[in-house]
């Protein structure tokens, strides 16, 4: 059977590519979302369109009835205008005929009555003469009867005018008011296909640039994704290379053990010592904690780092609660080992946690400190921060750890002998020592 240190290996390094398929996934699932929503949205503008092309056919048509009652306009107001010449001009004969009749009243008031005329007849001295007169008289009296007779049909004609004038006046006033709802009615399809047009291409440029974000997003995923596949093959590699060491040392020596990993012992509890009764003559002074002292035979691990790493090693294959500040995550799993040495990490950021602690630089890293992945440039928790603990050494460069929380969601607690740090794009590796 394969030993537990290999298989811890194995699981340690496929569980790294996880947070990242699981980023790539999403991001597969946002992106699919969003060409869902771009291709609902080109439909939608199939439609809109279509409607657009309806609003320009009706553009087009009112247009048509405006220019339609312009021309009537036109034509009604050259109607009126005669209307109103031929008022003007039987007024005129209106007036020149009342002058007329006026003339002729006050000369029969003068004694040019009918008498007189048939006693001008017959007093004339011969028949020629009479004729003559009488003839006079008689067109004297149909001119005047003409001048009624024509006076009342211009006053009649005039009043048909102006009533015919009126009701064209009406027309006119109609067709205007028809001209300006008519122009109305074109002025709102215009808005209304322009905000149409609008709304529509900003919900297309916003959706093709939530696309191609999420198409960057994805490339840059699965460029993470093939960066932890290889880290992947490579910590396999080493796993079946100790396999075959250790292959090779069993049959070599059949019952000889085969060497493994050093496994710390917990040190005896010290004993407790009591804290002094409070000083009612001013503020509680603590007591000071004795300094640390190396253990025997631990490569110069203080006692304190011993139980840190102790209190680790006591948890592997336990699991917890994950989620914000739970017992299971990461973060929290290393803040409570380290409690265990008396050593405080706080609670604000991936790095300003670390108030308490000296960073190093990764060439420095010693059993008992703390390896961080944080954002570049930012103290911020963000998807990809991951906290674990240094318990030993290879000789190759890599580092035997002790995480929780692997893999992410699990809350599980696991050892790995063959790990190096392999942070995602925008992060980096942190070293803490308390």
């Amino acid at each position: 059977m394969m030993n537990k240190k290999i298989i811890a290996a194995l699981l340690a390094a496929a569980i790294l590519i996880a947070p990242i398929a699981a980023s790539a996934d999403d991001i597969d699932s946002l992106m699919q979302q969003a060409q869902a929503n771009l291709a609902n949205l080109t439909a939608e503008q199939a439609a809109a369109q279509a409607a657009v092309s309806q609003v320009d056919q009706e553009i087009a048509e009112n247009q048509q009835k405006v220019e339609d009652l312009n021309v009537k306009i036109t034509a009604k107001e050259t109607e009126v205008g005669k209307a109103w010449e031929e008022i003007a001009h039987l007024t005129q004969n209106i007036e020149k005929r009342t002058i007329k009749i006026h003339e002729q009243a006050r000369n029969l008031q003068r004694g040019a009555s009918t008498a007189n005329i048939m006693a001008s007849v017959v007093s004339s001295s011969s028949i020629n003469e009479g004729l003559a007169k009488l003839h006079a008289a008689v067109t004297m009296v149909g001119a005047n009867n003409k001048i009624i007779t024509d006076q009342k049909h211009d006053m009649d004609e005039c009043e048909v005018k102006k009533d015919s004038v009126v009701k064209e006046l009406d027309s006119l006033q109609a067709m205007q008011d028809d001209l300006a709802q008519s122009s109305a009615h074109l002025e709102e399809l215009r808005i209304a296909r322009e905000v149409n047009a609008n709304d529509l291409a900003a919900q297309m440029a916003t959706t093709s640039s939530q696309v191609a974000g999420y198409q960057a997003q994805k490339a840059a995923a699965e460029a993470r994704l093939a960066q932890e596949r290889k880290a992947r093959e490579d910590a396999a590699a080493a796993a079946a290379a100790q396999k075959a060491r250790e292959d090779s040392l069993r049959k070599a020596t059949p019952n000889a053990p085969v060497p493994t990993q050093p496994v710390y012992t917990p040190p005896s509890k010290p004993t407790p010592t009591p804290n002094p009764a409070p000083n009612n003559n001013g503020p509680y002074v603590p007591p000071v904690p004795p300094v640390p002292q190396p253990l025997p035979n631990t490569g110069g691990i203080s006692a304190r780092k011993m139980q840190v790493i102790n209190a680790a090693l006591s948890e592997i294959g336990t699991s917890r609660p994950t989620g914000w500040n739970q017992p299971g995550e990461c973060f929290c799993s290393v803040r409570r080992w380290l409690q265990a040495g008396g050593y405080y990490l706080g609670f604000a950021g991936p790095v300003s946690s670390y108030s308490a602690a000296t960073e190093i630089t990764i060439y420095q890293v010693q059993p008992g400190d703390v390896m961080q992945y944080a954002p570049i440039g930012a103290d911020v928790w963000a998807t990809g921060v991951h906290t674990v603990l240094v318990i030993g050494l290879n000789s190759n460069g890599t580092y035997q750890i002790v995480e929780a929380n692997n893999p992410s969601g699990s809350g599980y607690v696991v050892r790995n002998n063959n790990w190096y740090p392999h942070p995602r794009a925008g992060f980096s590796t942190r070293v803490f020592r308390f």
